[in-house]
């Protein structure tokens, strides 16, 4: 991933944030480069699903509800193999990154996952 779009995958993960505590609305005008912020998200987290950039309002709400659960099995991995190493078992620990790596479709969390 070059620079730029780390940053763009950066500012898209930020808006999705906003909209889940509630200082970005999704009902409000989506503005161009928002929506584009948005649809980037959507291949990071759903790259099977490119049917929803079409209906900007339905691509937040499946977005923002991906990313939690990706966010939430990404702290969950990490925690884990993190016990795993302290209990000596760097074997199990690998393998379990391995596998988070090879289901997770997102770029993002792969990287946050691999930097353990």
């Amino acid at each position: 991933m070059n620079h730029d779009e780390e940053s763009d995958l950066r500012d898209a993960f930020e808006l999705i944030s906003a909209f889940k505590e509630n200082t970005f609305q999704a009902e409000t005008a989506i503005t161009e480069h928002e929506g584009k912020l948005l649809k980037l998200l959507r291949a990071d987290l759903l790259p099977r699903e490119s049917g929803l950039d079409d209906d900007l309002y339905k691509l937040v709400l499946r977005v923002a509800e991906e990313d939690t659960r990706w966010n939430h099995q990404t702290m969950k991995v990490i925690n884990e193999i993190y016990s795993l190493r302290d209990a000596g078992n760097s074997n199990e620990a690998d393998l379990l990154q391995q596998s988070f790596m090879r289901d997770c479709p997102s770029r993002w969390y792969r990287e946050v996952v691999g930097d353990v």
